[in-house]
């Protein structure tokens, strides 16, 4: 074998590697492969290898050494002028920085990316760009912003033809609409991906309707048994394919909707099986968030030595690898334990504070309206009835402005309930009559029922 040959089949290898998700492997050919650009100083093919390192390292959550490589391709693809390798650059820049939870920065990363696509014509990287702005701003709680970014890219794809992505697309819009309680466009978009997957035989594309499908039965259709359903087609497509990723998400959501239905075991063997394969992987991310949920589900039921166990563990591996969206999640739910235990005030709403400091850092609207319901609640339990109010009042202004109708629904009737405590039953009727209309548009029976009891008793 040549010399060029063997440089060629580092590359190679580290692409098969690559490509089958044995990343430690890839990492190693290509570090290989860096050496001997190195050596030849071989710019452009310096660039791609650096990349192709970068990549590797982020998915095996090596976030420093990607952040290092990519800003050594970037800055040699300016000397050099590569436009092809600038862009793509910022768009590897984009997810780290999405991967870290920091969307404010990504859509900064996305909009340079974008800015080159336009520049050098390239449509395919133009509805990409289109596609990552969209869901930066949906992971900032801008869902509307976040619609015009998708549709934008699925009309891209629909020029283009490009089936694939059109299905991403369409689960995409249909998961926003969900978000926006606009619940029949979503299921359209969910319908159309779904049909557009079986016709192409895309058994991923199927597997990640399901997926959607399943949380819009269990979160705005309030259907868990149905979910369990959905949630069960995925699992089972994850397996057919060996997607030991999304066969832990999978066990992840199953255990959600056991927990929604109170069926607390069934919900912990699925949390402790998603733990399992975590760990298998060496995820730490998803180990992080699978502690968490085993310990809410024994704080559920009431074994409290075990559930601070799981949550002291998630609290110290998301500190060590700088997961600050992990360490906001603890404090939550610890949060959340203290208040359910009937346990110091003080202590709940030290939680939430901490929660809603890294929620605010973060730029994650979502979560910060969750903090704000927390602290409401909190302050509302110790008699504090106008501190409550002002908190709630954050909490409907975030849900008003994202659009999430379910969580816009809670936030009235947190609204209600504080104006009612307060001795102001002309306000509390408006909130509950807001309330109620948005749980009529959603077709929420249950909520119905406990609001027009919280108007009765006015």
């Amino acid at each position: 074998m040549g010399k060029n040959e063997e440089e060629q089949d580092y590359h190679r290898l580290g692409l098969s590697h690559y490509e089958k998700g044995e990343y430690e492997s890839a990492l190693e050919r290509f570090l290989q492969d860096l050496e001997i650009q190195h050596a030849r100083g071989d710019t452009a093919n310096l660039i791609t290898t650096h990349i192709d390192v970068a990549k590797t390292c982020l998915l095996l959550e090596k976030t420093d050494a990607a952040t290092h490589h990519f800003s050594t391709a970037l800055q040699m693809a300016q000397q050099t002028g590569d436009l092809h390798g600038q862009m793509r650059v910022y768009f590897y820049m984009g997810e780290i920085q999405d991967q870290l939870h920091s969307p404010r920065t990504a859509i900064q990363y996305y909009e340079q990316y974008l800015t080159l696509a336009r520049h050098l014509g390239d449509r395919r990287e133009e509805g990409l760009a289109y596609n990552r702005l969209g869901r930066a701003h949906d992971k900032k709680g801008e869902l509307h912003e976040a619609l015009e970014w998708y549709q934008k890219s699925l009309n891209i794809q629909k020029d283009d033809g490009d089936k694939k992505a059109q299905i991403t697309q369409h689960i995409n819009m249909g998961d926003t609409y969900r978000l926006l309680g606009k619940l029949d466009q979503a299921k359209s978009h969910f319908s159309t991906a779904l049909q557009m997957a079986q016709q192409t035989g895309d058994l991923h594309g199927q597997m990640r309707v399901y997926y959607w499908i399943g949380d819009m039965q269990r979160e705005q259709l309030h259907s868990p048994r149905t979910a369990i359903r959905y949630y069960e087609q995925y699992l089972a497509l994850a397996r057919q394919l060996g997607d030991r990723r999304e066969e832990g998400l999978a066990y992840n959501k199953l255990g959600l909707a056991h927990d929604a239905v109170k069926e607390y075991a069934a919900a912990l063997e699925w949390h402790l099986m998603g733990l399992e394969l975590s760990e298998e992987r060496g995820d730490n991310k998803h180990q992080v968030t699978a502690h968490i949920h085993v310990g809410n589900v024994y704080s559920l039921l009431g074994k409290m030595d075990q559930a601070t166990s799981h949550f002291d563990t998630a609290l110290q591996m998301a500190q060590q690898t700088g997961d600050l969206h992990g360490q906001m999640e603890v404090y939550f739910y610890m949060g959340e334990m203290q208040r359910d235990q009937f346990n110091s005030p003080t202590t709940v709403i030290q939680f939430y504070e901490q929660a809603l400091a890294l929620a605010r850092q973060l730029g994650d609207r979502h979560w910060e309206g969750l903090m704000y319901n927390g602290l409401g609640q909190a302050q509302y339990g110790m008699g504090e009835y106008g501190t409550a109010l002002e908190s709630v009042k954050q909490e409907l202004k975030i849900r008003q402005e994202i659009g999430d109708k379910a969580y816009l629904l809670t936030a009235h009737e947190n609204m209600a309930g504080s104006y009612k405590a307060l001795g102001k039953p002309d306000l509390a009727r408006s909130h509950y009559q807001s309330a109620l209309t948005i749980a009529k548009e959603t077709g929420n029976k249950q909520k119905q029922e406990d609001i027009a009891k919280g108007l009765d008793s006015l």
